[in-house]
């Protein structure tokens, strides 16, 4: 007996589901392949602590040798290893049970409620069936199987990117996608080929959360920010400018189904500060990002600082790069193209050059090193490193100092 149907589908028309699967190569195998001779009695098998296959008495009608291999999962959308059951003449007298005890990152873009098992075909295609039981207080997935074949987990529906590290005010755009070849809940346990995952469509998915915050529209200093794309079941997160002290943030959406089920899709994102700076010796690890502006072939603005919540007692490391063409090496000279001012935390401020008393003007050495520009999100990364100084003209005073920094960040503008 086949269990439960767990979640809803979406519409479709007939024409609209594909009469065919759309094939995959074969999985190559990972690792040794777990046999054991099951005989009348029935038996157990147990495939590296994640997949155990449950034979009942009389499945068998004379001892055999059961082999199962763990492959790579080529369906669309895999979750976990596929696995092939040998011998391929074996047909079971009793169904009997698989179990998969699955991992947040085996669903991670995903839900345990979205996940279906599929059969690879002769032709190679897939052939996927939902109707299976969910135990998600034990992470736990099963189905009965009636012969020996290839087989495997698969996301129904899904959102992509499932997980990502990204830098500060880091912009990434969300996607939902579905199996076209699934089809409405019906009394027969039918298989339905699959077919490459398609693009939902807006109206298709609503509540699209950070942190289980309603950030559309808006944007948060901790949180980061989201919009929504109009023409698809899409949109887009910018992380925030700070790295938040729980670095780790969740986007969700919920897929509208027919049924009064409930499917939340979730993404996980690790924002991690790459910033750090050095100001005459003064250290700061995790620097934050108080601004970021990059225009292609014009300007470059980055601004770090401690993080203090004494704001007038903390160093910061302002840079500017006027013209600023992508990767390459900047260094200070005559013209003001090139401008770095610090403040250190005795309030004192230091820049890339100073004007003597008779007006003759000193810079540098400093240079920037710019080790990676993405024009399309305004990602930029990189590193500085030369000298400051310290000029009071009042009292004719110089004091020389140095700077360094390293630095990974995106421009929310």
């Amino acid at each position: 007996m086949f269990g439960v149907l767990l979640i809803g589908c979406k519409d479709e028309t007939a024409d609209e589901i594909p009469q065919e699967g759309t094939p995959t190569p074969v999985g190559m195998p990972i690792g040794d392949a777990i046999e054991q001779r099951i005989g009348p009695s029935g038996g157990k098998i147990v495939v590296n602590g994640v997949m155990t296959l449950e034979i009942p008495s009389g499945a068998v009608a004379q001892e055999r040798l059961i082999r199962i291999q763990p492959v790579e999962n080529k369906c669309f959308s895999a979750a976990g290893l596929g696995y092939t059951l040998m011998p391929r003449d074996l047909k079971f007298k009793k169904p009997i049970s698989i179990r998969w005890n699955y991992t947040d990152k085996d669903i991670a873009g995903s839900s345990p409620d979205a996940l279906g098992v599929a059969f690879q075909q002769s032709d190679n295609s897939w052939k996927g069936y939902h109707k299976i039981i969910l135990d998600k207080s034990s992470h736990m997935a099963s189905f009965v199987l009636e012969k020996a074949e290839s087989f495997a987990f698969y996301e129904q529906f899904y959102l992509k990117p499932q997980t990502a590290t990204l830098s500060s005010s880091e912009t990434v755009r969300l996607d939902v996608f579905y199996q076209k070849g699934r089809q409405d809940p019906t009394e027969d346990d039918m298989l339905e080929a699959l077919t490459p995952h398609v693009l939902l469509k807006n109206h298709e998915v609503k509540n699209w959360l950070v942190n289980g915050h309603n950030l559309v529209d808006r944007f948060d200093q901790v949180l980061g920010g989201m919009t929504i794309i109009k023409d698809a079941a899409s949109a887009t997160y910018t992380a925030p400018a700070l790295s938040p002290q729980n670095d780790t943030i969740t986007v969700s959406t919920e897929v509208i189904l027919k049924t009064k089920a409930k499917l939340i899709l979730i993404s996980t994102f690790v924002i991690r500060s790459e910033n750090e700076f050095k100001l005459n010796g003064y250290n700061v690890k995790n620097a934050r990002i108080n601004s970021a502006v990059v225009v292609d072939n014009e300007l470059l603005q980055i601004g770090l600082f401690e993080g203090r919540s004494d704001q007038q007692k903390q160093n910061i490391v302002n840079l500017s790069v006027l013209h600023f063409s992508g990767v390459g090496t900047y260094e200070v000279d005559q013209t003001i193209n090139f401008k770095v001012s610090c403040k250190d935390h005795l309030g004192k401020p230091w820049s890339e050059r100073y004007y003597t008393s008779d007006g003759r003007q000193v810079y540098g050495p400093l240079k920037v090193v710019i080790s990676e520009y993405d024009k399309t999100r305004k990602l930029v990364a990189g590193s500085m490193a030369g000298t400051v100084y310290y000029y009071d003209n009042n009292e004719n005073k110089l004091e020389t100092g140095s700077v360094s920094a390293r630095f990974k960040t995106a421009s929310p503008y």
